[in-house]
C-alpha cells in the first residue's frame, strides 16, 4: 500500500511541476489545486471527509488526481481521478464532476486478535475496491484569491473484509464480508 501512495504522491508532484511549466508558456493550460472538506451521509451514519485534488485545467475543463480520508463507517483512503466541467459564461458558475478510483481500507483491527480463549485467534484482512463520486456544485470566483466551491454529490465506496478464525488442531473458519456504502456527499472547497 505504501508503494501505491508513494507513486500517487510522485505523480501529483509531477502534475504540479508540469502545471508550473505550462503556466510559463501560455494561459491555455493551467495547474489547479482543489482542497475540500465535507460530510458523507448514508443509511444511519454520517462522517467527515477531506480531499486534495491536483491537476490541469483547459478552458472550462479540469482533470486531476485526488486522494482523501473518508471516515464513513470504516475509515479509508480513496485514490481517484477527478474530471469536472464548469457551465456557463458568467464569473460564478455551476459545475458538474465525476470521480472514480480505488478505495484503500484504513482499519485498526487488521492483523491478529486473541479473545477470551488464548488458543483461538481471529485474523483480519481488508481488500480495497471501487470508489466513485458524481455530482454538481457552484463555483464562486473570488478575484485573484481562488474559487470557493459548494458541492452536492452521490458517492459509493466498496471493500471486502475477510475474518479467519484459527482453531489449533482443526480447520480454520473463514468469513467473507463485502461492504458497499452509498452516501450523499456535501463538500465545501477552495480551488486555486
Amino acid at each position: 500500500m505504501s508503494r501505491k501512495i508513494t507513486a500517487c504522491l510522485s505523480f501529483m508532484l509531477f502534475m504540479w511541476l508540469a502545471g508550473l511549466r505550462a503556466q510559463q508558456h501560455g494561459p491555455a493550460l493551467r495547474f489547479h489545486s482543489i482542497e475540500q472538506a465535507g460530510l458523507a451521509e448514508g443509511h444511519g451514519a454520517a462522517a467527515g471527509i477531506i480531499q486534495s485534488i491536483n491537476g490541469m485545467a483547459l478552458n472550462t475543463w479540469f482533470a486531476g488526481i485526488g486522494i482523501g480520508i473518508d471516515g464513513y463507517r470504516y475509515r479509508s483512503v480513496p485514490l481517484f481521478l477527478d474530471l469536472r466541467k464548469e457551465l456557463g459564461q458568467k464569473r460564478n458558475k455551476w459545475l458538474i464532476y465525476a470521480e472514480a478510483g480505488y478505495n484503500f481500507p484504513w482499519v485498526h483491527e487488521a492483523g491478529t486478535q486473541y479473545y477470551w480463549n488464548p488458543i483461538m485467534k481471529h485474523e483480519y484482512k481488508y481488500k480495497g475496491k471501487i470508489y466513485a463520486d458524481v455530482g454538481a456544485g457552484y463555483a464562486i470566483h473570488c478575484r485573484k484569491y481562488g474559487t470557493f466551491l459548494m458541492i452536492l454529490g452521490y458517492s459509493r465506496k466498496d471493500f471486502d473484509r475477510i475474518v479467519t478464525t484459527v482453531y489449533p488442531g482443526s480447520e480454520n473458519y473463514v468469513e467473507s464480508y463485502s461492504y458497499k456504502f452509498n452516501r450523499l456527499m456535501i463538500k465545501l472547497g477552495w480551488e486555486f
